[in-house]
């Protein structure tokens, strides 16, 4: 019969260990890998974390403040890369594009649409700066 974890508050023993272990592995995951997932390394290190009698593994990332700097460093250089990979052409477009939106990307673009004409002796009269709040103003 398989043994049954107690549910509840995990034990405080130990925390530090797993901590400076995994903060360690998280740091080499984001150094070897070229599109960090945050998702993999939990997968990758779920043994450990529930040896420690967590039941949890994202809510002990996510939770700590000594991984908040690593895990928007996993953010920012997975986006960097796809990205990358969208302009350069290396990477498949329609996959990074779901990864990005999943990172809270939009794939819409807002069109300021301004219905007046302007003549060529308006533009020469008014400055940029004037005809930019002149559109600012009629796009409210």
């Amino acid at each position: 019969m398989s043994e049954k974890r107690k549910k509840g508050r995990p034990p405080n023993e130990g925390k530090d260990e797993l901590k400076e272990i995994l903060y360690e592995r998280l740091e080499h995951h984001l150094r070897t890998c070229e599109i960090p997932h945050i998702s993999i390394f939990i997968s990758q290190n779920l043994d450990l974390i529930l040896e420690y009698g967590y039941e949890s593994a994202k809510l002990f990332l996510y939770d700590n403040e000594d991984f908040s700097t690593l895990l928007k460093a996993a953010k920012h250089k997975r986006i960097g890369t796809m990205l990358e990979g969208i302009v350069n052409g290396t990477k498949n477009v329609t996959g990074c594009i779901f990864a990005l939106k999943q990172d809270g990307f939009r794939d819409y673009q807002e069109h300021a649409v301004v219905k007046k004409n302007y003549s060529k002796k308006d533009l020469k009269e008014k400055t940029l700066d004037e005809l930019r709040e002149e559109i600012r103003l009629r796009t409210k």
